[in-house]
């Protein structure tokens, strides 16, 4: 074929254009390497932990125009157990690869101790700290339910024996509701060398099925398995739906990615995105009462809403619109992160990646922040201070909260003795 035969038929000129946009998207795509670590997973996390921060320190700012499930009707906490799953996948996978099964378990059983003495001691120290005189503890020690405006008691009165109350500590039935989640993450993590176990030899069907039973084993009958205060919030036979998930997408990342490579990957992808776009429109609707009039649409009836909020989205029970809408938002936000990385890792990598390696870290600290905020003059007794306030000020403490955690993470603040 002739120089000139090709631009007179305009081949080069259809593959230069072809040629620029290959590079303009090698330049911004992530860098696929054989690293251990993906930080497309650490940013993820990073942006979970910032919303679960927002989420616990109850005054309505500007933020939660964001985070008040308004993104889709989800939250940060299935970020929370699903991302650990994966994280958990991809590391336990090189370990049996080289050392076996047996020390894979170890190390998850140890995990799964050292988290359990975490909880014993965050959950103790408040418990101390409501002895202090003038220190007001109920934004950690109680639990408002904002539908019904009914306040639940997490911990024992102090008219309680000594030995009840520690009691209740040791058996994951007190504990700060804002850390509620890392009593479900003990047990998980507990059970997890057996699913670990399933997949590396190749039982992933076998797991995936025995994991859905006990899911909808909970919807017909909805009894808690050990009764830790952890499972009124999140029941262990829903959210380890999620874990388990997690988990053998994280063993077996090589062989999703490579399918998601394929056409069926790419409909994944693009089906992934229609439903997410759905789901966010619907998600406008929301008549959060605390959200400003102007901040919501009125195309769904308040009712109706709630009707099909209750039925196929409650985040206790997992609803199937939940997971459906989760699943939608993680590929969508996969894709996006890998094709748009350079740009994003630049505006907004520097906080994220760094609380997202650090999420343990910066999930135990965020509850003596959320203490502290309850404690300041602006906040003191309006904590939950939803509809109370200044929105400014309020978004004025939100970030000042994420860039104090975010700094103790840079400083390795008492890295020494806090996990990770």
């Amino acid at each position: 074929m002739s120089r000139v035969w090709a631009l007179e038929h305009g081949v080069e000129v259809m593959a230069a254009p072809t040629r620029a946009t290959a590079s303009w998207l090698e330049r911004w795509r992530y860098p696929e390497d054989d690293s251990p670590r993906d930080l497309r997973i650490d940013l993820l996390r990073g942006l979970v932990m910032c919303v679960m921060v927002l989420v616990h320190i109850e005054i309505f700012s500007w933020f939660d125009l964001l985070v008040w499930e308004r993104v889709g009707l989800v939250s940060g906490a299935e970020g929370f157990v699903l991302l650990s799953g994966v994280v958990l996948g991809l590391v336990h996978h090189r370990i049996v690869v080289r050392d076996g099964w047996q020390a894979s378990a170890t190390k998850l059983w140890h995990r799964a101790a050292q988290l359990y003495r975490v909880n014993v001691v965050l959950t103790g120290s408040i418990l101390l700290l409501t002895y202090v005189p003038g220190l007001a503890t109920t934004a950690v020690t109680t639990f408002r339910d904002l539908g019904t405006n009914t306040v639940y008691p997490l911990y024992p009165t102090h008219a309680a024996p000594w030995w009840a109350q520690v009691a209740s500590i040791l058996t994951l039935r007190a504990t700060p509701h804002q850390f509620q989640v890392i009593g479900l993450y003990i047990v998980l993590m507990a059970v997890a060398p057996a699913v670990i176990w399933m997949l590396s030899t190749g039982r992933v069907r076998a797991l995936l099925a025995v994991s859905w039973i006990l899911y909808f084993r909970y919807w017909a009958f909805p009894a808690n398995l050990i009764d830790a205060q952890f499972e009124y919030a999140f029941p262990l036979f829903t959210w380890q739906l999620l874990f388990v998930h997690g988990l053998a997408f994280g063993y077996h990342r090589k062989a999703v990615m490579a399918w998601l490579t394929g056409w069926r990957g790419v409909t994944f992808v693009a089906v992934s995105a229609v439903v997410f776009l759905a789901f966010l429109v619907f998600s406008q609707s929301n008549p959060n009462p605390y959200a400003p009039a102007w901040s919501r649409l009125a195309w769904v009836e308040p009712g109706t809403f709630y009707r099909i909020y209750g039925d196929y989205f409650t985040k206790k029970l997992l609803g199937p619109g939940r997971l459906l809408d989760y699943a939608a938002c993680l590929a969508v936000a996969y894709v996006v992160l890998t094709y748009g990385w350079t740009i994003i890792n630049r505006l907004a990598g520097w906080l994220l990646i760094p609380m997202g390696q650090a999420s343990l870290y910066v999930f135990i600290v965020h509850v003596y922040v959320v203490l502290l905020i309850s404690n300041l003059p602006p906040f003191a007794g309006l904590v939950p201070a939803y509809g109370s306030g200044s929105p400014w000020l309020n978004t004025l403490a939100h970030a000042a909260s994420l860039l104090l955690l975010w700094t103790m993470v840079k400083t390795q603040f008492l890295f020494r003795w806090i996990p990770r």
